[in-house]
């Protein structure tokens, strides 16, 4: 292994998700050229714009995801204005809030690992490197980047191909949709495992500040591709992963299933032999050859985990149990590794999707509440460093919570107003544990207390309502045996 002296700060390594303010300089550095923020979006990064750091200085590294969300917020606008002038036709609103707050889970967990997932990449690079290869010049930064991008590919590909992984990354194909928000939906447990996968790039030198700028820029990359409304890119087809490529990756068509892993260059497939053109002569349906069939956030974040275990019980030999947690997700015993292709159900265009009616009322709650909680977890992100694990676990079951009844909100569920209206109560007391201002405490309080008053209308007007539905029925059975009483017809 090269030796090479190295300024480093001890102790452990640590994730940067907080907010970082987009027009403010990075640690005294400014973006070389105009327009940085959006040229990051497709990887248009020179390597002397990023900022000269020692190997694991991971305290000051850029947090690129954040300084790239107002350019999400704007692209989603102009999908949304140009999918409506093209088809007349916006985003779903329950499929879309879905989507964001499954992103928001994810991100979550942030708080509760702490940058652990970072320490064996630290370990392997202080010990078991090769040499050593400096970000900052043209060789190392398209070296980095190509072996980012290929340990993307070989991640995204077993995760579809071992079943107890699949259990995971179902959730970024759940939706039934295919827009910029569902880039958003995404994994809780995927980042648990997912750093193995770039473990590599540790033996063969790039630095963990490499690492974590290119896994950033890399992740950055795939949220323009998920979109419908960009039909093809010409000659860039050819070598970049592009939204038409990722259209088949996202689909349930017979011939979707199983292809286009990449990240951003679509080589790995054609070199690897998962690669399949968009067909367009058939429109592509989206979403699982299983559809969850629902809004609730948590549960298409766990159901098909619960799934997958409850599913070996089927099976009478341990082999048959091991085999089913790591052979593919349509794998029986007998069959191939991935399963019988010739089984696959044969899905056309047009498919019904999974939607549900809900009254203006409810849908403006959850848009507020769903607000509400995304500022939450912006507040989160910014002090969770400071605060003790047991602090940390709250604010991520109060994350949890509320997009769970989110979701079950956009289901229309039953008891809907009964468990938001606890929610809202143990919400006054919850807030004293984190360290908002007064103004947001008072703000948090009204919007509790006015949530619980709603919950509170709707259960006495559904009841009034029961009660005249009621009341008109029997008026109607007694005027109908009135009358097959008295058949006297009046002249």
């Amino acid at each position: 292994m090269a030796e090479m002296e190295l300024n480093v700060p001890s102790g452990p390594a640590s994730a940067i998700i907080n907010a970082t303010n987009m027009s403010a300089p990075i640690d005294g550095i400014h973006p070389v050229g105009p327009l940085f923020n959006w040229r990051m979006m497709f990887y248009l990064v020179h390597p002397n714009e990023v900022p000269d750091l020692d190997a694991k200085d991971l305290g000051r590294v850029p947090n690129y995801f954040a300084q790239a969300t107002p350019i999400f917020y704007a692209m989603l606008l102009i999908e949304l204005v140009v999918k409506y002038w093209y088809t007349g036709k916006g985003f779903r609103l329950n499929d879309s809030i879905t989507s964001i707050t499954a992103g928001l889970t994810m991100m979550t967990t942030k708080f509760l690992v702490r940058g652990a997932d970072l320490l064996l990449y630290v370990y392997l690079f202080d010990n078991w490197r090769l040499w050593t290869i400096p970000l900052r010049s043209w060789s190392g930064w398209i070296t980095a980047a190509l072996l980012a991008d290929l340990s993307f590919y070989w991640l995204h590909r077993i995760s579809h191909e071992v079943s107890i992984l699949w259990a995971t990354h179902q959730t970024h194909h759940s939706s039934e949709e295919f827009n910029l928000t569902t880039s958003q939906r995404q994994s809780i447990f995927g980042g648990l495992y997912a750093w193995i996968a770039y473990l590599p790039m540790a033996v063969f030198g790039f630095t963990p500040v490499a690492h974590i700028i290119h896994f950033q820029i890399n992740q950055l990359y795939q949220f323009f591709i998920h979109t419908t409304m960009i039909k093809n890119m010409g000659p860039l087809e050819l070598f970049l992963n592009t939204p038409s490529h990722h259209r088949v990756h996202h689909g349930r068509n017979r011939y979707c299933i199983d292809k286009n892993y990449a990240g951003a260059l679509i080589i790995w497939d054609k070199m690897f032999g998962t690669f399949e053109p968009e067909h367009p002569n058939e429109q592509i349906v989206y979403g699982l050859l299983q559809p969850v069939n629902t809004f609730n956030v948590m549960w298409i974040q766990f159901g098909y985990v619960v799934e997958s275990i409850r599913k070996l019980s089927h099976y009478d030999t341990i082999r048959d149990k091991i085999s089913s947690l790591i052979m593919g997700p349509g794998w029986k015993p007998g069959s191939q590794r991935l399963g019988d292709p010739a089984k696959l159900p044969d899905i056309k265009a047009p498919m019904p999707v999974y939607d549900v009616k809900l009254s203006t009322g409810k849908k403006i709650y959850c848009v507020i509440h769903t607000v509400s909680v995304m500022w939450f977890f912006n507040h989160c992100a910014q002090h969770y460093e400071q605060w003790s694990m047991a602090t940390a676990a709250l604010a991520c079951l109060c994350v949890f919570v509320t997009v769970g009844h989110m979701g079950s909100l956009l289901d229309d569920r039953w008891w809907i107003p009964a468990a938001e209206i606890v929610r809202c109560g143990a919400g006054f007391g919850i807030l004293r544990a984190f360290d908002v201002s007064q103004d947001v405490r008072n703000t948090a309080i009204v919007l509790y207390f006015a949530s619980i008053v709603y919950w509170i209308t709707v259960v006495v007007s559904l009841g009034m309502g029961k009660r005249l539905s009621t009341a008109l029925r029997k008026k109607k059975m007694i005027e109908k045996a009135v009358k097959s009483v008295s058949p006297v017809k009046h002249k």
